[in-house]
């Protein structure tokens, strides 16, 4: 699990939206000219990036090490993040597989 953590098999996917949608955040972002934003408004048949390898590297949730391959970081004691900090996927904390209707498992 460790291992496709820190190098999954594809860093990133793409997708097509189907519908007009809304994607919330985690955290709101503000942009260059000062907006926050808390969600992302997407339209049927945009494309948008998916970058796994990111996901499972950011430091916000990992600590400072998150690029370390410590795969003791799964049985040490707060270790590994609470579950609601992880990113989704089929393997809990690790969204080198993505998640939903086209996850892959294996």
């Amino acid at each position: 699990k460790h291992r496709l953590r820190v190098h999954p098999a594809a860093a990133s996917t793409d997708r097509v939206a189907l519908s007009d949608d809304i994607i919330p955040l985690a955290k709101p972002l503000t942009t260059a000219d000062g907006t926050v934003l808390s969600s992302i408004p997407i339209k049927a048949g945009q494309v948008f990036h998916i970058p796994m390898g990111a996901q499972n590297l950011d430091p916000s949730v990992w600590g400072s090490d998150a690029a370390e391959f410590r795969p003791e970081r799964w049985i040490e004691p707060g270790g590994v993040p609470a579950f609601d900090q992880l990113p989704y996927g089929p393997y809990a904390g690790v969204s080198s597989f993505l998640d939903g209707q086209r996850t892959c498992i294996g």
